[in-house]
């Protein structure tokens, strides 16, 4: 599992390089690492902007323009990568899910065993 270190790496690395971007497109590729349906999943994130990056105990928060909140819990073997530009996506292995941004760059979730979740709350939530 990553530790706090590493999440507060991750966290750090994406801080900056997503802040401000417009999620466009959201493919889950596999929806057992999903708390809720797929459709319902997409639908909380289509057009929504990033407005803040970062973490609470070993959860990834990304906060959206809505009030919502992306919640990425790593699990065992979980990571967040993103593409350096539209035409050079980041190298996964085991992808899950997958973030377009409006600048084309993608964001995404790799998980080789899948113990990972995410799911996007409310601000009722």
């Amino acid at each position: 599992m990553p530790e706090l270190p590493e999440v507060e790496t991750i966290v750090r690395g994406l801080a900056d390089p997503i802040r401000g971007a417009r999620i466009v497109r959201t493919r889950v590729l596999r929806p057992d690492l999903l708390r809720t349906d797929p459709r319902q999943f997409r639908r909380k994130l289509a057009g929504r902007s990033i407005t803040r990056v970062g973490r609470r105990a070993k959860n990834i928060l990304i906060s959206l323009d809505s009030g919502s909140l992306l919640v990425v819990n790593l699990g065992m073997t979980g990571r967040l990568l993103l593409g350096s530009a539209p035409d050079r996506p980041p190298h996964t292995t085991h992808p899950g899910v997958v973030f377009t941004l409006a600048d084309g760059k993608r964001l995404v979730y790799d998980d080789v065993r899948r113990f990972g979740v995410l799911e996007v709350l409310d601000s009722k939530e």
